[in-house]
């Protein structure tokens, strides 16, 4: 079964949506009017998706991307949308969302780490219930040393999912920021087992955020590791770097090309 993804750009005049395949082909593209009733937005999103999906049986749709008109908190509450006349909007609710990206957050670098550690600790643990009450389960991921200075490595997220001890927090394994601690798909497993829910698949020098192939990590050592901890979560690629701008298309077709050498017929 091929599998599909759908862009949404929510406008303040209209909503843009797009379909599109593992190789960055657009198989069909809608646009229409977006509403200032939240509800009625929504709504014509969701039959706008079936309707197109119906149009490709052989399809399955494995998630999609949604860009707002406003400014989103860290409790993925769309703060204020003046175009479209909405208050603050529980965006990931709407959506039925099952999980949401965090990290730890950052102190101020001349500041004692433990200072903001207390605050990392309890912004997650405030997010953590919140999620509980909408029924979201957060995903917190590692991120580098230059961009913070609490959660870092695999040591460090383990005492904050320690410390926070919520079943609506969860961990997400960034193999960039694990390459760049010196650490390994097992050393993350080993400590999370089924609590890890989702990870960032990148190649990388450690650095990069690079196409598979083009960086130092072994694709077939780290697909044997997940299937050893039997994980079936997304591999979501967070391709980044710029040498992919001019042809984004092209690059995301050998990186899949990678992939299938690794998947079954």
């Amino acid at each position: 079964m091929k599998q599909v993804c759908f862009g949404v750009d929510i406008g303040g005049t209209t909503v843009k949506l797009g379909l599109v395949s593992q190789e960055g082909d657009l198989l069909e593209k809608r646009e229409f009017p977006s509403s200032r009733d939240l509800a009625v937005t929504f709504d014509d999103i969701a039959a706008n998706i079936r309707q197109v999906m119906d149009s490709f049986p052989d399809a399955m749709c494995i998630g999609a991307g949604v860009g707002v008109p406003g400014p989103v908190l860290e409790q993925s509450v769309v703060r204020g949308c003046v175009n479209l006349g909405w208050g603050d909007t529980n965006i990931a609710q709407e959506l039925g969302c099952r999980y949401m990206e965090v990290n730890s957050g950052w102190g101020y670098w001349n500041e004692d780490r433990e200072e903001a550690w207390k605050r990392s600790l309890d912004m997650l643990s405030r997010l953590a219930e919140f999620g509980r009450e909408h029924g979201i389960t957060l995903v917190m991921e590692s991120i580098r040393p230059e961009e913070s200075q609490l959660v870092i490595t695999v040591k460090d997220a383990k005492r904050m999912m320690d410390e926070v001890n919520h079943p609506n927090l969860k961990v997400m394994v960034d193999t960039c920021a694990m390459g760049v601690a010196g650490e390994t798909l097992e050393d993350w497993f080993q400590t999370f087992g089924e609590d890890v829910r989702h990870i960032h698949f990148i190649d990388g020098e450690p650095y990069g955020h690079l196409i598979w192939g083009d960086g130092k990590h072994h694709l077939g050592q780290f697909i044997e590791t997940l299937n050893k901890y039997h994980y079936e979560g997304f591999l979501g690629q967070e391709i980044t770097d710029g040498r992919y701008y001019e042809d984004p298309a092209k690059h995301d077709l050998r990186n899949m090309k990678n992939f299938e050498r690794y998947m079954d017929n």
